[in-house]
C-alpha cells in the first residue's frame, strides 16, 4: 500500500557510474529532474521511492540492470504501463526496471501475428491492429500495459469470444536473472509459456511478446441505465439473459453514483445487429429504463462508447475482486443493497459473466486456473490524492467480505490492490505447485518477487 512518509534515498555505489556507461538508455537518480515523473505509478495511493530507474531500451540493458541490482542485493521492480493498482511497479530503495521506452508494435495481417514490446499499451495494439480489422483481445481498459495484463491473464470484453490476452500469447523472449535470453513458445521451452499465460512475472523480464489476433472490424454497443431500485429484479432478468445467451454477447452491469445510485448494463454484441434487440429484450421490456443508447463502434472505441471514458487524472484507487462459480438471488440482493450506499465518488462495483473461449485453455495450457468460475466481481474505489482514503477502502472491503460466503476464495490478481489481504495461492488456484516448480527452474532464487510471488519448490 502507500507510503507517503518515505523518503527517498541516494545509495553511493561504486558501480553507478560504470552502469551508467553500459547502459545504452537512461539512468534516472533520485534529484534528476526526471526522476519525480517517472517514479509516478497509475495509482496515485502508490507513492515509492526506488534508489535506482534504469530505462532499458533493449535487452542488454535489462542484463545489465539485473546484473547490478543482483550485486548490491537491490529488491527489483519492472515496469511496463505501470498500471497495476498494487504498486508492483516500483520499490522503495531497490531498482525499477523500467521497459516504457520500448513500445513498437508490429503485425503481420497475413499470419495473423503482432509482435510487441514491454513498453506497449492496449490502445497502441489497437491501433496497429484496427487499420487490418484484426483485434487482440485485451482488459476492460484501454491504458494499461499489455505486459502486465497479459502476464496477469487479461481478461476484457472479447474474452468470451477469443479468450483471454494470455490464451493468445503465442511465444516470447524472456530475460532471466542471470541475464540469460530465452525464447519461449509451443515449440521451444513450453513450460515457460504456459508459465507466462497468467503466472504473474515471476520468471523474468519479458522482452517481447508475439499474439494470435482475430478478425474483427466492427460491433455494437449498448448502455441501458436502470434506478437502483429496479436493480434486484433487473440484475436477475440480466443473469438469466446471459446465461441463455450465444458467445457473442458480451456484458459488465456495475452499480455506481451519479446524483443517485444507479444500475448500468454495458454490452457488446458481435453478431448479426437485428438479432441483438431480441435477446435483450428482457431488460428493456421489464421496467423502463432512465437511458437507452445504442451505437456502432470499432474494438478500440467499446470503453468510450459505453462508458464515456476520456483521459483521466490520477487518482488513489483501490480495487478488489471475487470469483462466482453461479449468481444466486441472495447474492443479487447482497450486491444491490451495499450498491445503494455506495460512495459519491468514481467507485464502482461491478459483475461480468465469461463464458465460450473463456473455459478453453489455448493450445499449450495456460497458467491462468479460473476458468470454472464464470462471474467475476470486481469492487474499485477512487479518490483524489488529497482526501482521505479510510471511507472509500472501509466500503470496499465491506462489499468484498459481505460477498465472499458466495465466491470461490480465487481472485484475479490484475485487480488487487491489497497483497496483505489476498495470497498468491488464491490467485494461481491449481496451477500453484506447477508455479512454484517453474520458479525453481527459472528464478531459483526469487530475484522476481515484486508481485504476487510464486515461491520456487523446495
Amino acid at each position: 500500500m502507500a507510503s507517503h512518509s518515505h523518503q527517498p534515498v541516494t545509495l553511493p555505489f561504486k558501480g553507478m557510474s560504470e552502469l551508467r556507461t553500459r547502459m545504452t538508455g537512461p539512468l534516472i537518480l533520485p534529484g534528476d529532474a526526471t526522476y519525480e515523473a517517472r517514479r509516478k505509478l497509475w495509482n496515485g495511493f502508490v507513492d515509492k521511492f526506488p534508489a535506482v530507474i534504469a530505462q532499458c531500451v533493449n535487452e542488454t540493458d535489462i542484463g545489465h540492470a539485473l546484473d547490478f541490482a543482483r550485486q548490491h542485493g537491490l529488491p527489483l521492480a519492472i515496469r511496463g504501463g505501470g498500471h497495476h493498482s498494487a504498486g508492483f511497479a516500483s520499490v522503495n530503495d531497490g531498482l525499477v526496471i523500467d521497459l516504457s521506452l520500448q513500445q513498437q508494435i508490429s503485425v503481420d495481417p497475413v499470419a495473423r501475428i503482432a509482435k510487441a514490446q514491454p513498453g506497449a499499451l492496449a490502445c497502441q495494439m489497437y491501433e496497429h491492429t484496427e487499420r487490418f480489422g484484426l483485434v487482440l483481445p485485451k482488459g476492460m481498459e484501454p491504458t494499461v500495459g499489455l505486459a502486465g495484463l497479459t502476464l496477469g491473464g487479461g481478461e476484457g470484453w472479447l474474452t468470451s469470444k477469443f479468450g483471454l490476452t494470455c490464451d493468445n500469447l503465442v511465444a516470447a523472449t524472456v530475460v532471466t536473472a542471470e541475464g540469460r535470453v530465452i525464447r519461449t513458445s509451443l515449440d521451444e521451452n513450453a513450460d515457460l509459456l504456459w508459465g507466462l499465460r497468467g503466472g504473474g512475472g515471476n520468471f523474468g523480464v519479458v522482452s517481447s511478446f508475439e499474439y494470435r489476433l482475430h478478425e474483427l472490424r466492427e460491433l455494437i454497443t449498448c448502455r441501458i441505465v436502470f434506478s437502483a431500485a429496479d436493480a434486484p429484479a433487473v440484475l436477475r432478468r440480466w443473469r438469466d439473459m446471459l446465461e441463455g445467451s450465444p458467445n457473442d454477447l458480451a456484458s459488465l452491469v456495475m452499480v455506481a453514483n451519479g446524483q443517485a445510485p444507479l444500475l448500468i448494463i454495458g454490452l457488446c454484441w458481435f453478431g448479426v445487429p437485428d438479432d441483438l434487440d431480441e435477446l435483450i429484450a428482457p431488460l428493456r421490456n421489464y421496467e423502463k429504463p432512465l437511458s437507452d443508447q445504442v451505437g456502432h463502434a470499432s474494438p478500440s472505441g467499446i470503453y468510450h462508447s459505453i462508458f464515456g471514458a476520456g483521459k483521466r487524472p490520477v487518482l488513489s484507487n483501490y480495487i478488489r475482486t471475487h470469483y462466482m462459480r453461479e449468481l444466486s438471488d441472495e447474492a443479487i440482493d447482497l450486491f444491490v443493497e451495499h450498491g445503494k450506499r455506495i460512495i459519491p465518488s468514481p467507485t464502482v462495483a461491478w459483475l461480468t459473466y465469461y463464458r465460450g473461449a473463456f473455459c478453453r485453455p489455448p493450445e499449450g495450457g495456460s497458467a491462468y486456473p479460473h476458468r470454472d468460475t464464470s462471474y467475476q466481481l470486481g469492487i474499485s474505489t477512487q479518490w483524489s490524492v488529497d482526501e482521505s482514503s479510510e471511507p472509500h477502502i472501509a466500503w470496499a472491503r465491506a462489499l468484498w467480505r459481505e460477498m465472499a460466503p458466495f465466491a470461490s476464495g480465487r481472485f484475479y490478481c490484475n485487480y488487487s490492490s491489497d497483497p496483505a489481504a489476498d495470497p498468491p495461492q488464491a490467485a494461481y488456484g491449481d496451477s500453484w505447485q506447477r508455479l512454484r516448480e517453474l520458479k525453481r527452474k527459472y528464478d531459483p532464487d526469487n530475484v522476481f518477487r515484486g508481485n504476487f510471488n510464486v515461491t520456487p519448490a523446495d
